[in-house]
């Protein structure tokens, strides 16, 4: 379990995106009347992750054990549990190639 504060966690990734994530939820909860945020476990991202992606997720996860992102409601379709709490989400979008 992490033991660290949510003002810190929200503290590095707003630095990571150079803009404030608190922003762009009141955003998504003002165009669509709801808004998702996500909280990504950065060990399993490095896991996955390859060359200078991991070299960045490495030096990030000494600031937070999160990354944060926003998710449009209008892509996302969740899923919620018999107590109520979402359980899992899905995204929709569309890969583009060069």
């Amino acid at each position: 379990m992490h033991n660290i504060p949510l003002k810190k966690i929200l503290q590095a990734n707003n630095e990571r995106r150079k803009t404030e994530i608190e922003k762009d939820a009141a955003l998504s909860e003002t165009l669509y009347a709801e808004g998702y945020l996500v909280f990504k476990k950065v060990s399993v991202l490095k896991e996955e992750a390859k060359g200078i992606r991991q070299k960045r997720l490495n030096k990030f996860a000494k600031r937070s054990p999160f990354i944060l992102k926003i998710v449009n409601p209008e892509t996302v379709y969740p899923s919620f549990g018999v107590d109520g709490g979402l359980d899992m989400w899905f995204e929709q979008y569309e890969a583009k190639g060069r």
